[in-house]
């Protein structure tokens, strides 16, 4: 069996997305001069988003659109900029008490693959940060093979990547898109709801809830036992 896992929300905090970018136009508005209009910023990063695609173009294009709107001369680069963002991410993304007990217990027993919509080097710097990375097999940063959930493809990288030809996957997430990940790709899921919401969201599906990983490690050894 082959265990594909989500990073955020799932073994990290989605919150510590949002502090991240906070932290960075703060930042960046400090730097140019402009201490009090941060927010201006990262609503110009929440824009781009929805139409860049991944989170380092958004920032840059709310970069560019920050330093025209103030006419103010551009401090930094492209590659400041992404290192900036990378290395704010990591050190913000504290993963749950849970994850390191889980991953112990599971990394012993199965092949584990890191699958998350972002870049290789925020993900892997996140788990080498935190000293999670010992336990993965794979890492497939999505966004560095120009993917994204809920593209079946994924998982086909992550078998290659694994020099696997197993189908016997369980993919664990906390968002629709891992649900429609392995619906997509005829695999096994298991919900993360660390909250009454995420609960809620996915009582209709008739998928397998955990409330932490601990309980998804409980599904996962009920699972093996039934194929």
């Amino acid at each position: 069996m082959i265990i594909l896992i989500d990073l955020f929300g799932t073994l990290i905090p989605q919150e510590s997305d949002i502090q991240t970018h906070e932290t960075l136009s703060k930042l960046i508005s400090i730097v140019h001069g402009f201490k009090d209009s941060w927010k201006d910023l990262y609503e110009l990063y929440r824009e781009a988003l929805d139409y860049c695609g991944d989170s380092n173009k958004a920032v840059l294009e709310s970069y560019r659109k920050f330093i025209a709107l103030n006419n103010v001369v551009p401090l930094y680069t492209y590659e400041e900029l992404v290192w900036l963002h990378s290395w704010i991410h990591i050190e913000t993304a504290k993963p749950y008490p849970d994850v390191e007990p889980f991953l112990n217990i599971v990394s012993k027993q199965y092949e584990i693959a890191l699958v998350s919509d972002t870049f290789h080097d925020i993900a892997r710097g996140i788990l080498r940060y935190w000293n999670l990375d010992q336990f993965f097999n794979a890492i497939i940063a999505t966004h560095s093979y120009g993917l994204a959930k809920p593209d079946p493809k994924i998982v086909e990288l992550a078998l290659k990547l694994l020099e696997k030809k197993s189908r016997r996957i369980v993919i664990i997430g906390d968002s629709y898109k891992d649900y429609e990940l392995a619906k997509n790709s005829s695999s096994y899921f298991i919900a993360i709801a660390r909250s009454p919401k995420s609960m809620e969201s996915f009582s209709s599906l008739n998928v397998p809830i955990a409330k932490n990983l601990i309980e998804a490690y409980e599904y996962i050894k009920k699972l093996e036992l039934d194929l």
